[in-house]
């Protein structure tokens, strides 16, 4: 949400630039209050110079019900003329409550053929606790395609619930290994 204001007003603040701001007002709604009459926005050091940074600092109170949202932000110059409110539809959902997930299994696969969950080839946490798991994927010695070229991995994950998770999909690059031999330098 943050992210999404800073960038609006971000350019907001652009295209202002040649203008000496001396106030601004958000309002939320296709409903305009009127020039003047909307939610004030202060700028801590009295200048309008940085107002990106300190519109994001000030909390700017949000619509309490989830969906799509109409922000408005304007500005008034140094001459009194209010400018022409910037819109922004902004998605507002529910804040995500985080738990402790446990996973309590891995499995990967090879190709764009799903086996289906359960069905991939399973991955073993030796430790009970998949938090390392998927960093030793490969030091495991699991299968690798037998034929050169790129090949899609697939990992998913289940959880304390039972309930897979979607497959993450990473193209990867097999080529042959390479074969080493024996170098002698004959000069230097």
């Amino acid at each position: 949400m943050k992210r999404v204001l800073a960038i609006a007003l971000w350019t907001l603040s652009i295209s202002l630039s040649a203008q000496v701001v001396t106030s601004a007002e958000f309002f939320w709604g296709a409903t305009d209050p009127g020039q003047g009459s909307a939610t004030a926005l202060s700028a801590a050091d009295g200048s309008f110079d940085e107002a990106v940074e300190e519109v994001i600092k000030t909390g700017i109170s949000l619509p309490s019900t989830n969906g799509i949202h109409l922000f408005n932000i304007r500005v008034k110059d140094e001459d009194g003329n209010w400018g022409p409110a910037f819109k922004k539809a902004i998605s507002i959902e529910n804040s995500l409550t985080l738990r402790d997930v446990k996973l309590t299994g891995a499995e990967f696969f090879w190709g764009t053929s799903d086996p289906g969950e359960g069905s991939g080839t399973a991955l073993l946490a030796f430790d009970n606790a998949y938090d390392q798991a998927l960093e030793t994927v490969f030091k495991s010695g699991i299968s690798l395609p037998s034929t050169n070229g790129i090949h899609l991995f697939n990992i998913r994950v289940k959880d304390e619930d039972g309930n897979w998770g979607p497959a993450f999909k990473k193209a990867i690059s097999i080529e042959n290994s390479l074969t080493l031999r024996d170098v002698k330098l004959t000069g230097a």
